[in-house]
């Protein structure tokens, strides 16, 4: 069997437009509900099965246009919340969260997607985790987090981008279809 995984990051908020920290709780700009919008239509062309959302506010409020329109139940996980950080400026930022519980994380996310009976599913998160999530698939081994952050550093991943990756269960293997694929976005 084989399960294809639409990876997308949530559509734009405040913090996004603003981009010092603001906390798990804010909502979606109009232009963030314009992408939602979008990104749920384009999603009507896909057979979802479920949806998975990150438990933060704008990830939610992303995945909630995707299940209205796909009439597709919609679950909230934890683990895939971003990586907590701390803004002193809006580039420049540290990490709250140890390397090792994203590891943690990240591999508890590659379990659970490895587990999956569904054969099409949506996954909305947000940048950090989900380039980390890539990154943690690509290395395959435990590294220093330098290198994973370069390597997760080394992924665009816009507003409701579409990243399509498939795992094979009976050969336990993924493979990366598309990245940052935003073709329903009007420029």
């Amino acid at each position: 069997m084989r399960t294809m995984i639409y990876f997308l990051r949530h559509a734009e908020a405040q913090s996004n437009a603003n981009p010092l920290f603001q906390g798990e709780v804010n909502a979606l700009t109009e232009k963030g509900k314009a992408q939602a919008l979008a990104v749920a239509n384009r999603c009507k062309t896909i057979p979802l099965e479920q949806i998975y959302t990150s438990t933060v506010l704008r990830a939610r409020l992303t995945g909630d246009e995707i299940a209205k329109e796909t009439r597709t139940e919609l679950i909230e996980l934890d683990f895939l919340k971003e990586r907590k950080t701390s803004y002193s400026s809006p580039t420049e930022y540290q990490y709250l969260e140890s390397f090792g519980s994203l590891i943690g994380r990240l591999d508890t996310a590659k379990t659970f997607f490895e587990n999956l009976t569904s054969k099409h599913v949506a996954v909305v998160s947000h940048a950090i985790f989900l380039k980390s999530f890539f990154a943690y698939l690509l290395l395959k081994t435990p590294v220093d987090e330098e290198t994973f952050l370069r390597v997760a550093d080394m992924f665009i991943l816009d507003h409701t981008a579409l990243s399509v990756l498939e795992y094979n269960h009976e050969k336990n293997r993924w493979r990366i279809y598309s990245l940052n694929d935003q073709c329903h976005i009007k420029q």
